[in-house]
């Protein structure tokens, strides 16, 4: 059987793909200085990194996505200005939940600087 483990014993640091990956932040108005700390602790580490995947449930609530998006993307645009550092969102089901019927999907926010990966 054949192994498909990578192995990078030996390889220089610049020349691996550093990703970091992030589930389940829940970002909330009702803690809301708490996750901008826990996020800016994980955007330190993503300005050393080559991609920043944050991957469902960023958002504790659909209002809580309506309320902070636009502060938590000028966040990420402030730490990761001048890295090499590429983000990237999906929403998850926290994002939708309690939204009205006739809200903005999550594809109709401005993700800048990050690229949102949603159909809607």
């Amino acid at each position: 059987m054949e192994n498909h483990v990578a192995d990078y014993r030996g390889l220089e640091p610049d020349s691996v793909t550093k990703i970091i990956h992030c589930a389940d932040l829940h970002y909330s108005v009702e803690e809301q200085a708490y996750c901008q700390a826990v996020l800016e602790e994980i955007l330190q580490h993503a300005a050393s990194s080559d991609v920043l995947l944050f991957c469902g449930d960023t958002f504790d609530s659909y209002s809580d996505l309506a309320s902070l998006q636009s502060a938590f993307c000028a966040q990420v645009r402030t730490a990761l200005a001048n890295t090499r550092c590429q983000a990237f969102i999906m929403p998850g089901n926290h994002e939708e939940l309690h939204a009205p019927k006739d809200a903005l999907g999550f594809g109709g926010f401005d993700w800048s600087p990050l690229t949102a990966l949603s159909e809607t």
